[in-house]
């Protein structure tokens, strides 16, 4: 039995030329977030072949730039093995980030904060939340 869905109700059309992101070179790419602002937008998003949080930015939303890390996983903390699930907002003029943090089969929050949404900063090396420590 073939499946067949109906059209989406919110009058989406498919790009035809994807993936827009994610090929041999990049590989896999998740979690992504798409931002606009002034300089146009952003997309935020797990890169797995690095283990880190990324970024890569379009004019257009279609064409997009390199991919740029902004955070990298950091063994030697316990809980960052491999960074991923980020989400971003903005606030009073500033951005915050909450991320998974992922080691030895539990998963941790980590917490940063950004002037211009590119650039980003951890507010401590420890989480900021976790259900229970190993």
């Amino acid at each position: 039995m073939k499946l067949t869905l109906p059209d989406t109700n919110g009058g989406w059309i498919k790009y035809e030329g994807n993936p827009i992101l994610g090929n041999k070179e990049t590989g896999t790419c998740f979690d992504v977030l798409v931002l606009k602002d002034e300089k146009g937008f952003c997309m935020h998003f797990s890169w797995r072949l690095k283990r880190a949080l990324a970024v890569a930015n379009s004019s257009d939303g279609i064409h997009w730039s390199a991919p740029e890390i902004y955070m990298q996983a950091d063994e030697e903390l316990g809980w960052m093995d491999d960074l991923n699930r980020n989400c971003v907002l903005e606030h009073d003029g500033q951005w915050h980030m909450w991320f998974t943090g992922q080691a030895r089969g539990y998963s941790w929050i980590g917490y940063a904060v950004s002037e211009d949404c590119r650039h980003w900063k951890r507010v401590s090396d420890q989480p900021v939340l976790y259900s229970e420590r190993p």
